[in-house]
């Protein structure tokens, strides 16, 4: 953890903010082969060294990255209003996100049903999760549950 000072727009006194320095980053979707299936694709991207805005997430403002660091994302291929194609990432396991979903599993119990597979990295962590009785996954695309079927962990529960 740094600290870095930095003088507040409002009242201009010093105010600390907490850094989370992250060196390596791995995820169950950091080994996801890239390749696409329809409308949709794994891809990776990299996060260049700098800062990150961390939301406050386990009291964290910011989190820091000192080298290069690969991720993985989600991707649907669609239209817009003028028809024209682009990719729209619908989940990536950047630092916010992952832990987010690290700490919603921590604090599931019971029957838990989620909305959208996406990369399943929530149902990794719910499997980790001695008091999930059971993990069901809604998810619309046939082509999203094809991708990430084999990349989940053998869990009766799901």
């Amino acid at each position: 953890m740094n600290s870095i000072s930095q003088p507040s727009l409002y009242n201009r006194r010093i105010v600390d903010i907490k850094a989370l320095e992250i060196t390596e980053w791995k995820t169950p979707a950091t080994d996801y082969n890239v390749r696409q299936v329809g409308n949709y694709r794994i891809g990776k991207h990299t996060y260049q060294p700098g800062f990150y805005a961390y939301h406050g997430i386990d009291g964290y403002a910011i989190f820091s990255i000192k080298r290069p660091l690969r991720m993985t994302s989600l991707m649907e291929l669609r239209a817009n209003n003028l028809g024209m194609l682009h990719w729209k990432e619908w989940m990536v396991d950047i630092p916010t996100d992952y832990r987010a979903m690290q700490k919603y599993a921590e604090r599931a119990y019971g029957r838990v049903l989620t909305s959208g597979l996406g990369l399943g990295l929530v149902t990794h962590e719910l499997c980790k999760n001695d008091k999930v009785e059971s993990i069901t996954v809604v998810e619309i695309s046939p082509s999203v549950i094809e991708f990430v079927k084999g990349y989940l962990p053998p869990d009766p529960r799901i």
